[in-house]
């Protein structure tokens, strides 16, 4: 299938601009919709009230005790990464960029209703 409309639906991540630049050499880019993140306090508030606080203590035991120190020691493994497979960390273009509080909010919907894209990639 040949998709000429893609949007890219990302965060501002560290990775963002490697997917970005990686779809733009292969494919034909349309647009990139970046979610700004939400504060850590109003996340858990919001995971605590669907979760509960046992589930999400645990979550959070998780990402003190495995999830930090793997980030940390995994950097070496992911800049060779980088450099085997000769991706791009090259900033996005503001032209080809909508910020949004949330993919799901209206802004993020008309804009996605006007492109009327093939394939949306999260």
């Amino acid at each position: 299938m040949d998709y000429k409309n893609i949007i890219l639906l990302a965060g501002e991540w560290e990775t963002t601009p490697i997917v970005y630049n990686f779809l733009k050499e292969n494919f034909q880019l349309n647009k990139i919709i970046i979610e700004k993140p939400v504060s850590r306090k109003e996340f858990l508030k919001k995971r605590i009230k669907k979760l509960g606080l046992f589930e999400v203590g645990g979550q959070i035991l998780f990402q003190l005790l495995i999830g930090n120190p793997l980030a940390k020691t995994s950097q070496k493994r992911i800049k060779e990464i980088i450099r085997q497979y000769n991706l791009s960390q090259v900033q996005i273009p503001e032209q080809h960029t909508l910020h949004v509080t949330s993919v799901n909010s209206s802004k993020s919907l008309q804009e996605l209703q006007q492109i009327i894209p093939d394939l949306i990639i999260v």
